[in-house]
């Protein structure tokens, strides 16, 4: 089965890690879905969701950084759709084999692409029947 590299998201809106979660909350309710979390020196500190700001209603966003598992690229699609759902995650950030932070990997565009494949084999099974 193919891997995540296709599916990974690179481009991630960033937020530094001491803003105030008040002006992260107005980014989420304006559409956002995970934002980038880095350091003043531009260092990738961790992703944060909505769901991990209201379970931790904490004044900076670096307080609210949970951790989620982390994925590389050759990753196949099945294990990382595995992992998020046992962890109960949205979205997981991908490393590459350096530990540089590449993009993160969400749950939705994992079942969206194992949903097409399930219908482009049943179409394949019902190709060969006639």
């Amino acid at each position: 089965m193919m891997n995540i590299e296709a599916l990974i998201e690179t481009d991630l809106p960033t937020v530094y890690a001491y803003t105030s979660t008040e002006i992260v909350k107005r980014k989420f309710l304006d559409g956002q879905h995970v934002l980038k979390v880095i350091d003043e020196q531009d260092q990738f500190m961790g992703i944060v969701t909505a769901k991990d700001i209201f379970r931790h209603p904490y004044h900076l966003i670096a307080d609210c950084i949970q951790d989620k598992p982390a994925l590389r690229p050759e990753h196949s699609i099945y294990e990382a759709t595995q992992i998020l759902i046992q962890r109960q995650e949205d979205v997981a950030p991908v490393f590459s084999e350096r530990n540089e932070f590449i993009g993160a990997i969400f749950k939705d565009n994992l079942t969206e692409y194992l949903l097409r494949y399930c219908i482009h084999l049943e179409n394949q099974v019902r190709q060969q029947q006639i």
